[in-house]
């Protein structure tokens, strides 16, 4: 006997919604009485879905193992400025001035180079 919906949406971590798709999309299969096994669930879940992609407790817990969770606490970053640039989008100066501005380096103390980055 599995359980309901929303019950394994609240044991993986995710919406009711998140789960529902799951469905529709074929990542994970509901039981004959249309409940869904936790255990068949979460494999089918996990070999099935980019962990990189998901969002929800499980996933925060999954993302040090991935190549993009990885990358991501390797990084080092500093802030070095807030910029914010004036002007309306639909004027090529403004994208202009973006490029320009995330086309510029920092040096570091370090001797490491920062670049700006969205």
């Amino acid at each position: 006997m599995g359980v309901s919906r929303r019950r394994y949406a609240s044991m993986r971590g995710v919406s009711d919604m998140a789960v529902r798709k799951a469905i529709a999309s074929g990542r994970i299969s509901v039981e004959a009485d249309g409940t869904i096994d936790p255990l068949k669930a979460d494999a089918q879940w996990d070999s099935q879905t980019d962990p990189a992609k998901q969002r929800g407790v499980l996933a925060q817990n999954l993302g040090a193992r991935t190549a993009a969770g990885t990358a991501r606490a390797a990084a080092t970053n500093w802030l070095v400025d807030h910029v914010v640039l004036a002007g309306d989008t639909a004027r090529e100066e403004v994208w202009a001035d973006l490029s320009d501005f995330l086309s510029e380096t920092w040096d570091h103390a370090g001797n490491d180079h920062a670049r700006a980055f969205l």
